[in-house]
Formats: structure tokens, sequence, C-alpha cells
């Protein structure tokens, strides 16, 4: 039976590796690409119904993490630590999961 640590180990691994490779993905499905804003997408509706964007909004924001093309970790990680960060947090917390389960 999971205690709660070996719950919290496996959704800490879950998680972290979901956010950091699933995050540069969904953002540009929304329409924030690393060529600018994908017509007919998402992000292109709601720009035509803001107008004007604001620097420092939230708009503003996942557009220039879309043209990143890394995520919301931003351009300041690369993304192969971060896919190496991600894998050792998601390795570690279904081995301690496991270890806790067999003992």
């Amino acid at each position: 039976m999971l205690k709660g640590s070996d719950i919290g180990g496996l959704i800490g691994g879950t998680v972290t590796g979901a956010v950091s490779a699933g995050s540069a993905a969904f953002i540009s499905a929304a329409g924030f690409t690393t060529s600018g804003i994908a017509a007919g997408s998402f992000a292109a509706g709601v720009q035509s119904g803001i107008g004007l964007v604001s620097g420092g909004s939230t708009f503003a924001r996942l557009q220039s993490l879309g043209a990143s093309g890394l995520g919301i970790f931003g351009a300041s990680v690369n993304p192969y630590i971060l896919g190496g960060v991600a894998a050792v947090g998601a390795i570690g917390g279904g081995a301690y999961a496991a270890y806790e389960c067999i003992n």
C-alpha cells in the first residue's frame, strides 16, 4: 500500500517531468510559436480581442516563451540540462516510491 511519502514522490517526479516536457509543446499548440503568433490559433484569437499587447502582460510573456521555444522555463535554461533535471526528478521520485513500497 502506498503511504503519503510514496505518493509525494510519485507526484513530484511526475509533475517535474510533465511540466518541463510539456510546457513548450502546450505553449506552441496554443499558437505562441518560435516564428510568432500562429494564424487562426487560440493566441491569435486572444490577441485580436485585446488589441495592443502591453509589455510585461501575461500574453507578452507567453509570446516571449513561445518565441524561445523552451516553455515556461524560458531562454535562461539549456533544454538539455532541463531535460536531465526532469529525468532525474522523475526517476528519483519513482525509485523512492518503489523502495518505500518494497520495504
